[in-house]
């Protein structure tokens, strides 16, 4: 499980060191978006208190959690950008999908969450 964890961090922080600081402006102007509370621009303090997880790592721009959706393994991460806001979250999912439908099928499970 820790190998997967390591793994699923290093790729989802390669991916973000091609990601810049900025966000979409018509995301910024949205003020009501939120995921699990957390809205864009919220500190690693404020995060830290509105997440009901158990924080799993952290480093000088991420915050990690492990949880489970779908009853699949995923990571949660929160990136921040040099003034300590989050710039992206989401989920990560540890296992990799063996047929293109269970994707599908998981894809459009989430998408009506």
């Amino acid at each position: 499980m820790k190998s997967k964890f390591f793994v699923a961090i290093i790729l989802f922080l390669s991916f973000l060191a091609f990601s810049g600081d900025t966000l979409n402006s018509e995301v910024l102007e949205n003020e009501e978006f939120s995921f699990r509370g957390v809205t864009w621009g919220m500190t690693r303090e404020q995060i830290k208190r509105v997440e009901i997880l158990d924080l799993e790592d952290e480093d000088d721009s991420h915050l990690f959690y492990l949880h489970e959706l779908l009853g699949e393994d995923v990571v949660l991460i929160y990136a921040f950008n040099r003034r300590d806001e989050v710039i992206t979250m989401g989920y990560m999912f540890m296992d990799k999908y063996r047929d293109g439908e269970e994707y599908l099928f998981d894809l459009v499970e989430l998408r009506d969450m």
